[in-house]
């Protein structure tokens, strides 16, 4: 077995094995990876084989786009994504033990559930694997300029961490003091997002290891309320819209006892349509996912008094006539005297029924 860069390996050799020599050789000059870093062949005499890795779910559902790196070495590596199976494949490798990293996530935010042998067919395989120049030091701390529609969970989703482990860094320590929820803020609030820490595990040729990307998916909770009472049991239809111009697949059922619908989502997660009942009686809502603004923001207020059915107006962040009659409404259900304005009793009731 022979590693081969991009460099000449002479031309005093003749037939079958220079002309291997040469179509690796050739093969290792090609461009490299995203990381624009040389490419290596390693050709192999000896038999090949696969590792296939799965990344799931808490649901035990495979996850797609999850990127998994096989290490050979330090700054050595080879690079893929799961497919919609949630499994990736790494061919032509000798057979040994290698390393095995989800390199865009923190090293708490998954582990490791199972390995098992390939079948026997699936645990050969053909080709030759190619290793990519890749840097391995690790991300250093950075600070997050926050735009509309962000919130915490989706930027420490994006950043490879739990959204606990971002808000609670001690760098975001002012920012927690002057917002209530880590998942209501305001553009150009500055999270501070913690260098992420790497982590590699063994990996045996010839089989699939299984890993859990944990905190994932997460889930949302809405309660339907009619003249302060749970709509239960009533048909719903709910679907969810992400970042990429997907939807999920319909998922229907019932409201429970108390009126909640539970929901699924996954970080990227746009907006959330629930439509409650059927036929004339059917009522379509849409929620942004954390798109919310602070309650102490009149768009924030509208925001919340149309999630919960007293505003139908523009969200458009200036006072008007129709956000104070959606007020006083809402004092009215509330037992709250019907000013209109919205004092400190009043606030607390709001996040307190909207749950933020």
């Amino acid at each position: 077995m022979s590693s081969l860069n991009g460099a000449s390996q002479g031309s005093a050799m003749s037939g079958p094995s220079a002309s291997r020599l040469r179509a690796a050789d050739h093969a290792a000059q090609q461009p490299g990876s995203n990381d624009g870093g040389t490419s290596v062949v390693q050709s192999c005499t000896s038999p090949r084989f696969a590792i296939e890795v799965r990344v799931l779910g808490d649901d035990d559902q495979p996850l797609t786009a999850v990127a998994v790196e096989l290490r050979a070495a330090p700054g050595r590596a080879c690079r893929d994504k799961t497919a919609d199976d949630g499994t990736v494949r790494f061919d032509g490798l000798p057979e040994g033990s290698q390393q095995v990293g989800l390199y865009e996530l923190d090293k708490e935010v998954w582990e490791v559930l199972a390995s098992a042998p390939l079948p026997a067919p699936q645990a050969s395989s053909q080709g030759d694997i190619v290793w990519q120049a890749v840097s391995v030091t690790e991300p250093p701390p950075l600070v997050h300029m926050v735009l509309q529609g962000e919130c915490t969970s989706k930027l420490a989703d994006r950043y490879g961490f739990f959204p606990d482990t971002v808000w609670d860094w001690p760098d975001n320590a002012a920012l927690k003091a002057q917002r209530r929820d880590k998942n209501i803020l305001l553009p150009g609030d500055r999270l501070a997002i913690p260098g992420r820490r790497t982590k590699l595990v063994s990996a045996q040729t010839g089989q699939r290891l299984t890993l859990r990307r944990k905190g994932v998916p997460d889930s949302m909770r809405i309660q339907f309320l009619l003249d302060g009472r749970a709509r239960s049991q009533v048909p719903y239809l709910a679907q969810v819209s992400y970042g990429d111009d997907t939807l999920s697949p319909d998922s229907s059922g019932e409201t429970d006892a108390d009126g909640y619908v539970t929901v699924a989502l996954m970080p990227n997660a746009q907006t959330l349509t629930i439509t409650l009942g059927t036929g004339q009686e059917a009522r379509e809502h849409t929620f942004q996912i954390g798109a919310m603004d602070p309650a102490t923001d009149c768009a924030g207020i509208q925001k919340r008094l149309a999630n919960l059915g007293f505003y139908d107006g523009a969200v458009d962040g200036q006072p008007s006539a129709q956000l104070e009659s959606a007020v006083a409404r809402f004092q009215l259900s509330q037992d709250l005297e019907a000013t209109g304005k919205l004092d400190p009793a009043s606030l607390d009731k709001l996040l307190d029924l909207h749950r933020s």
